[in-house]
């Protein structure tokens, strides 16, 4: 399930939304908090993981 929600938030980033994909993959870190994909979406996002 985390793999899944880091992709939808890769997905959104690239489409341009930043605030959803944001949330998935905070989603993503709720399933699997080591996730380091996530953390570095969320870096490139600017917001801390």
């Amino acid at each position: 399930m985390a793999d899944l929600q880091y992709l939808m938030g890769l997905a959104y980033e690239n489409l341009g939304h930043p605030d959803w994909a944001e949330a998935r993959y905070r989603y993503a870190l709720e399933f699997y908090p080591d996730m380091q994909e996530a953390r570095s979406g969320l870096e490139r996002l600017g917001v801390q993981p």
